[in-house]
């Protein structure tokens, strides 16, 4: 498994990238908020096209779990995570 930590844009990495790596961050790191949620998803969705089977866009863990996101606002989290097929990885008290 190869993880690349940083892949801004399907322009900065290009197709190869699915070719060398199973992952690759395609944001800066999260914060605990919505807005830094939301924009990590909307910057991933726009590089689609280079994810498929055994290779996924990160943006970064679940904030799930902490508080600065409401229970539903968790949800929305969790689920825009998968429905972009990205790693599924949250640091936190369970």
């Amino acid at each position: 498994f190869l993880s690349v930590e940083s892949c801004g844009s399907v322009s900065g990495c290009g197709e190869w990238i699915g070719a060398l790596a199973n992952s690759w961050r395609t944001t800066g790191d999260i914060q605990d908020n919505w807005k830094s949620m939301m924009s990590n998803a909307d910057h991933t969705q726009a590089m689609y096209s280079i994810a498929g089977p055994g290779h996924w866009n990160d943006p970064d863990m679940l904030e799930i779990g902490n508080t600065g996101l409401s229970i539903n606002e968790q949800k929305v989290h969790f689920s825009l995570w998968s429905i972009m097929a990205s790693p599924l990885l949250m640091a936190t008290n369970l």
